[in-house]
């Protein structure tokens, strides 16, 4: 299967876009350079579609740059396993034309399975233990006898 967006499309946009608008930090919008440039921002990604004929959709090489927007503005991300790939892409490229900062990159979470059980068992172990260590000041649990009177066990 050939691919639409290749590395090195990816790092001739970013590197052209990063030449015509600044870096993302300058830009005075959060999808657009805005600075009266939104025309010009809109006219640069139509014309690089055409550099990439199979490109297709409402604005593919839009779609591209919010990966890399959604990055830097986002506090957390949830991209499917089929997004990362193309998020990984967008965001080095990206980097790499100085388009944004090491700071656009997401923190990246990966746990498999059996570390996020070993990781709730260390936590449930943590969480005995301290209260077995502040047993003693633990308040002493209650019931009602039937007289609605309220002992100590």
């Amino acid at each position: 299967m050939r691919r639409k967006w290749t590395k090195e499309a990816h790092a001739f946009l970013y590197q052209s876009l990063t030449d015509k608008f600044g870096p993302y930090s300058t830009w005075e919008n959060v999808y657009s350079p805005g600075n009266g440039r939104n025309a010009e921002y809109e006219a640069f990604k139509k014309a690089f579609e055409l550099l990439i004929p199979a490109l297709t959709g409402g604005d593919p090489v839009g779609s591209q740059i919010d990966y890399v927007i959604q990055a830097s503005t986002k506090r957390e991300l949830n991209w499917d396993s089929g997004r990362v790939r193309t998020a990984m892409l967008n965001l080095s490229a990206a980097y790499e034309a100085g388009f944004v900062g090491h700071k656009a990159f997401p923190q990246i979470i990966g746990e498999s399975q059996a570390a996020i059980r070993a990781r709730a068992e260390r936590t449930a172990s943590a969480t005995i233990a301290a209260l077995a260590e502040h047993e003693n000041e633990l308040p002493l649990p209650v019931e009602e006898e039937e007289d609605n009177r309220v002992v100590a066990q």
